[in-house]
């Protein structure tokens, strides 16, 4: 990642502005974030959010080399996934082959993320009595494609 755009092999992959997303921005507050569609080599398009836009904290990071018989995942919501680009010890890191059991096919379940003094943190989902309110009742059961 260089300012914000996602290098693969040393080559920018193309992406097109699309309709911003609405999500909660670090400070907590609710709005519309720019929003692309990418294109990634051999042409697979999705779409990224970039909340903090092409400055967030993961916008500028070291060259990766992923180890054989390893995978390196990278989130969609680029500046809130706490994905391979964070470390094993906070985050996800490497992903060894022998840790993969299957293919995605729906968003089962989610909650909110909240912006707390020492960051991101994740809704308690175990707390059912809150679910009215954190969990994202537009993203269950989401085909993922």
């Amino acid at each position: 990642m260089i300012d914000g755009r996602l290098y693969v092999n040393g080559k920018v992959t193309e992406r097109e502005e699309i309709t911003p997303y609405v999500t909660t921005n670090a400070y907590g507050k609710e709005g519309p974030v720019p929003t692309y569609k990418e294109t990634l080599p051999g042409g697979v398009t999705h779409r990224i959010i970039e909340r903090d836009g092409d400055r967030g904290s993961l916008d500028n990071t070291k060259v990766f080399e992923v180890p054989p018989g390893n995978f390196f995942f990278m989130g969609d919501n680029r500046d809130n996934s706490t994905d391979s680009r964070v470390p094993m010890e906070s985050g996800v890191g490497f992903v060894p082959f022998e840790n993969l059991v299957g293919r995605a096919e729906i968003i089962f379940f989610s909650v909110k993320t909240v912006s707390g003094a020492t960051g991101e943190v994740t809704e308690p989902a175990w707390q059912i009595w809150r679910w009215p309110s954190i969990v994202r009742w537009d993203r269950l059961f989401q085909v993922v494609r």
